[in-house]
């Protein structure tokens, strides 16, 4: 014959913990469970952290997918969010905008993508003069806007563009006010 599948749900009384498991008994570690601190792992009988999610197998990649069922358009968002419900920062991919991967700070204040083709932006959102590089607006500031360092260098009076001098620094640019 064949051997039966097995599937439970339930409450692991010995651990206090709920179980999806794929086994006939419920305290197998073998699935998705849930601790009385309210952390969830899957592949982790001890979660630590609010989500744990573990592979023993070493030649595939742990993958979290998002997929929209309703469009043909890839997006997704991840959130951090403070007590107040404000989000703080944000990362995700927008392929309806054609913007890319999207680093935002403050909810939609948008601080870096990278734009689906290649083009890495900082500060800006287009380049007329790029199609594949990286463009960093800096806006209204006038310091440096790339600095180039190293905890091995240590140059005494090494000046940098605007005179200051730096002992860690060994290049860097800036916009002259």
């Amino acid at each position: 014959g064949t051997t039966p599948l097995w599937g439970l749900i339930g409450f692991d009384q010995s651990e206090d913990k709920i179980k999806i498991v794929h086994s006939s008994s419920i305290t197998s570690t073998d699935g998705i469970i849930i601790d009385n601190a309210g952390n969830v792992g899957i592949g982790s009988n001890n979660p630590g952290q609010n989500l744990v999610i573990e592979d023993s197998n070493a030649s595939d990649p742990i993958t979290l997918r998002f997929k929209r069922t309703n469009s043909t358009a890839a997006s997704g968002v991840i959130d951090w969010v403070g007590s107040g419900d404000a989000v703080g920062y944000s990362i995700g991919y927008n392929q309806v905008t054609g913007l890319g991967f999207e680093f935002n700070e403050n909810g939609d204040t948008n601080r870096m993508f990278i734009k689906d083709g290649g083009a890495v932006f900082i500060g800006d959102s287009a380049n007329a003069n790029m199609t594949v590089g990286l463009t960093i607006n800096q806006a209204a500031n006038d310091d440096q806007i790339l600095a180039f360092k190293s905890s091995s260098v240590g140059v005494a009076g090494a000046a940098t563009w605007d005179g200051t001098v730096e002992e860690d620094t060994y290049g860097s640019m800036g916009k002259v006010a």
